[in-house]
């Protein structure tokens, strides 16, 4: 017994000292300065033109079913993120998650081919924002 708590007693400082390493490891020094951080609260979302119910409709009118999806009958929902800079431009357009068979590039032609929004707002001041854009592709009901 008094070896097994003398032992215990010297391999615990080794674990606490592993552990404090790994913790060191993973702190980033290198975080960037606050005015190129992007805001978590914002007074005022970044909007599409015309609102949602505008944007909806931009999607549909613009949204061309890609031939592969359409004969492979597949149906989903591409999330693209984008940033919304302070001048409401979007930048940094990527699929966040897709469906493939042709969606993931239509739904991102189509959110580059929008329009500039309204930046959001932060104690009125324009900020950047990170959004995630649903682009739905469902097959016409027989």
């Amino acid at each position: 017994m008094k070896y097994i708590l003398l032992l215990s007693l010297l391999v615990f400082p080794l674990v606490c000292k592993a552990q404090q390493d790994n913790f060191l490891a993973e702190v980033n020094y290198n975080e960037p300065k606050e005015e190129e951080q992007l805001r978590l609260i914002v007074s005022v979302s970044a909007s599409y033109p015309g609102g949602y119910p505008a944007m909806f409709e931009f999607i549909k009118k613009n949204l061309l079913y890609p031939q592969e999806a359409y004969f492979k009958r597949v149906e989903g929902t591409v999330f693209i993120k984008t940033l919304i800079s302070e001048t409401g431009k979007l930048e940094e357009i990527s699929v966040y998650s897709g469906v493939g068979f042709g969606c993931n590039e239509e739904a991102f032609r189509i959110v580059k081919k929008m329009p500039i929004w309204e930046p959001a707002q932060h104690d009125g001041v324009a900020v950047k924002r990170k959004l995630i854009i649903p682009i739905a592709f469902e097959l016409p009901k027989k």
